[in-house]
């Protein structure tokens, strides 16, 4: 058992009066996350990352990932197909992973999600060409994405609809890395237009 694990269990054991709760939860945190990375030194098969959970205010803009969402027919009927295209834009000296898994180790596939039951997908997902790097973060051999990307996936329209103008809801789920630090997986939004005849 950790030196860290049972640190945190004594704190948690000593501390009675509710003012000092919050203190005693976040020096737990710490002590848990001392506690991972003393298990990932101590067994070198499991694979040691720091995760950027609070990055600096001021390097927000490198760490972005912009998208713009698009159908392709935008105007389609019921039992129809459409593309839906994702076009996005990743953060100076970052990069996300590919949406085709990796491994047991590795980290999860970059994927996409709409909140809409109309459109259900049809085809696997595509995307732009990949880079081949050494990620130190997993120290694996990993396809990613740098700088400018694409992500498509095929949909067909179920007969429940409604007509119109529908704007669709989505959200990417992925994990930004600069080769040494790590985002936890995490989720962007986007919305996208379709005209249902």
């Amino acid at each position: 058992m950790s030196v860290y694990y049972k640190k945190s269990r004594l704190i948690l054991s000593k501390v009675k009066k509710p003012y000092f709760q919050k203190l005693a939860l976040s020096l737990c945190s710490i002590f848990f996350l001392l506690s991972i990375e003393a298990n990932a030194i101590q067994n070198p098969t499991l694979p040691s990352i720091e995760l950027l959970t609070n990055p600096p205010k001021n390097d927000q803009s490198d760490i972005s990932l912009e998208l713009i969402a698009d159908f392709s027919p935008n105007l389609i009927k019921k039992g129809e197909t459409t593309t839906l295209t994702i076009l996005g834009r990743v953060g100076k000296r970052y990069h996300i992973y590919s949406v085709f898994p990796q491994g047991e180790f590795a980290p999860k596939p970059t994927e996409v999600f709409l909140e809409n039951q109309w459109l259900s997908k049809i085809n696997s997902t595509t995307e732009s060409e990949t880079t081949n790097i050494h990620d130190q973060a997993f120290d694996l051999s990993l396809k990613i994405h740098q700088n400018d990307f694409w992500i498509s996936n095929e949909y067909v329209l179920s007969n429940v609809t409604h007509p119109g103008k529908n704007v669709i809801d989505g959200y990417l789920t992925y994990q930004i890395c600069d080769n040494r630090i790590c985002s936890l997986p995490t989720k962007r939004y986007f919305k996208a237009t379709i005209e249902i005849q």
